[in-house]
C-alpha cells in the first residue's frame, strides 16, 4: 500500500509521496523503502501511483510512454494539458486492463492487493491547475478521469484526512506551495508514524506553470522534513 497527496496552491501544485512496498506471502511479510512512485508521465503532468501490483501499474505507465513515442509529432501536440493527457492515458490503461482483469478472480479484482489507482496533476491548456484520480475500483467507471482539486489523499488516508481537516478553509482560500510542501510532507511523515505500511524517503515534486514539472531533491525534503520539529505550519 502506500499514501499519496496532491495540493493545489495559488502558485502550483505539489505532490508527494512514500517509497515504501509491501511484499506477502503465506510465510512473512517484509517490506523495501526505495520504489519510485512519483514521477512525470508526459509534458509537465505528473503522475504517482498507489495500490496493489505496483509492477503492473509501473509498466502501464511505460506502456503509455512508449505509445506516446510512436505518435505522430503531429498528433502528439494534440495531447496538451492535464485533462487531454488523462483521457488519453484513461483509454491506454482501460484497453490493457480489461485483458490483465481476465486473470483475476472477480471476487479478487476489487480487493486491496488488485485495485490500483494512479493520481495525474498539472495544469489544462487554458492554464487551470487539477489533481485527476483514475483507478481500477468500481465505484466508477474504471479508470474514468474524476477532478479532485483542490486536495486528493488516497491510500492510507485515516490520518492525512484528519490532518487535512484542520487545513481545508485555507486549501479552499488558496496556499503558497512552500505550504503545501509542509503540510504533505506532515501527512506523509505522521501516516507513516501511524501505519507500517506508509515509510521509506519522502518522494516530492511541484508543478508550476512556469516551470513544468520539478521533482524536489533529496537535500529538499530533508529542508522541510526538518521544519516539522516544530510541529507548527505557517
Amino acid at each position: 500500500m502506500s499514501i499519496a497527496v496532491g495540493l493545489v496552491g495559488i502558485d502550483g501544485i505539489v505532490l508527494a509521496t512514500d517509497s515504501r512496498v509491501i511484499e506477502e506471502s503465506e510465510a512473512c511479510k517484509t517490506h523495501h523503502d526505495y520504489a519510485k512512485k512519483l514521477r512525470e508521465l508526459y509534458n509537465s503532468v505528473g503522475i504517482m501511483q498507489v495500490g496493489g501490483n505496483r509492477g503492473y501499474s509501473r509498466w502501464l505507465i511505460e506502456l503509455y510512454q512508449e505509445i506516446l513515442n510512436d505518435i505522430p509529432e503531429e498528433e502528439k501536440q494534440k495531447i496538451s494539458g492535464i485533462s487531454s493527457v488523462a483521457r488519453h492515458f484513461s483509454r491506454v490503461v482501460k484497453n490493457d486492463y480489461s485483458f490483465y482483469a481476465k486473470g483475476v478472480p472477480p471476487s479478487f479484482q476489487n480487493t486491496s492487493g488488485y485495485v490500483i489507482e494512479f493520481v495525474l496533476a498539472g495544469y489544462t491548456s487554458e492554464g487551470e491547475p487539477k489533481l485527476v484520480s483514475l483507478s481500477s475500483a468500481p465505484k466508477e467507471p474504471r479508470f474514468a478521469p474524476c477532478i479532485m482539486n483542490p486536495y486528493y489523499i488516497t491510500g492510507i488516508t485515516t490520518v492525512g484526512e484528519y490532518l487535512i481537516g484542520k487545513e481545508k478553509k485555507r486549501l479552499y482560500e488558496g496556499l503558497k506551495m512552500d505550504v503545501l510542501k509542509q503540510i504533505a510532507v506532515r501527512i506523509v511523515l505522521e501516516t507513516a508514524k501511524h501505519d507500517d505500511r506508509v515509510g521509506g524517503k519522502i518522494q516530492m515534486a511541484s508543478i508550476t506553470k512556469e516551470d513544468g514539472y520539478i521533482e524536489l531533491n533529496s537535500k529538499e525534503i530533508e529542508g522541510i522534513v526538518k521544519t516539522q520539529n516544530n510541529h507548527e505550519l505557517p
